[in-house]
């Protein structure tokens, strides 16, 4: 298998905050293949077609990126910021090497993601069922866990320099869009800062989850989504809506759906062709 490496896009090379950052990281972090783009699709995307062209060689990686031309959300939902205000990342590694089920990544990674907002300086990060970090109530970030024949892709978004007018207008069901500079003012680290303090929060964790029962408790105490009306598609139901009451121990939204009982609805997307 090829040693991991620290590999900066000649193509489209990255801004200087993410080239440090990744620096930084590849010497924290030395078992990671690291890849840094100036330009790119999405870092989930290509994170995928690393996953079908190595299958399992040079794992695990981490993609990243200061611009995406196509970034996206949940059920291909779009993902728009500026180059250089963002952090726009992917963890990928081969399916069954995580030391969790699948299931549970995207709670996971929301949990991994909050401990770096807290060590970036944000005094209280809240989720929203299943993908959206809120401060002070407006999206921070969003996750896009996904999976492929050969790996779990872990995307992540966060909002780091933009100002309001740099920020896209969401529909009033939807909590609006925020940034750490917004919210943090002059305690804001910087874009170099905060990349170090997320991504690094997030890769370790992965080498060192602990016990899956504090995560779950974490998330539970941190949720916003519970005692509120989700819509989702169930595999006999269709669309339905139902109250959301909590997450079982596998990381599954458990929503009362009224003349049908409890259902079970996980946010993890299979992308396989």
């Amino acid at each position: 298998m090829p040693e991991p490496k620290l590999t900066l896009s000649t193509k489209s090379p990255p801004g200087e905050d993410l080239a440090l950052a990744c620096k930084s990281l590849f010497h924290l972090f030395p078992k990671w293949d690291f890849r840094a783009h100036g330009e790119i699709d999405s870092t989930n995307s290509e994170a995928r077609r690393i996953s079908l062209e190595t299958g399992g060689d040079a794992w695990p990686r981490v993609i990243l990126a200061d611009y995406q031309s196509e970034g996206r959300g949940r059920h291909g939902r779009t993902w728009v910021s500026p180059a250089q205000t963002s952090l726009l990342a992917t963890v990928m590694a081969p399916r069954g090497s995580f030391p969790v089920p699948p299931s549970i990544l995207p709670i996971c990674m929301a949990v991994w993601a909050e401990e770096g907002l807290s060590r970036a300086g944000v005094p209280k990060t809240e989720f929203k069922w299943p993908n959206d970090l809120l401060v002070n109530g407006q999206k921070v970030a969003g996750i896009l866990c996904e999976t492929s024949a050969e790996a779990v892709l872990l995307g992540i978004g966060v909002n780091l320099e933009q100002q309001r007018e740099d920020l896209p207008e969401r529909s009033l069901k939807e909590p609006q869009a925020t940034s750490l500079r917004l919210e943090l003012g002059n305690n804001h680290p910087g874009r170099l800062a905060a990349l170090l303090a997320i991504t690094g929060a997030i890769l370790e964790s992965i080498e060192n989850p602990g016990q899956m029962d504090p995560i779950l408790d974490r998330y539970r105490d941190l949720c916003v989504s519970f005692g509120t009306t989700v819509a989702f598609r169930d595999h006999t139901l269709g669309q339905v809506a139902g109250e959301a009451e909590t997450i079982d121990g596998s990381g599954a939204l458990v929503v009362n759906v009224e003349g049908h009982g409890q259902r079970l609805v996980t946010s993890l997307e299979d992308t396989d062709d």
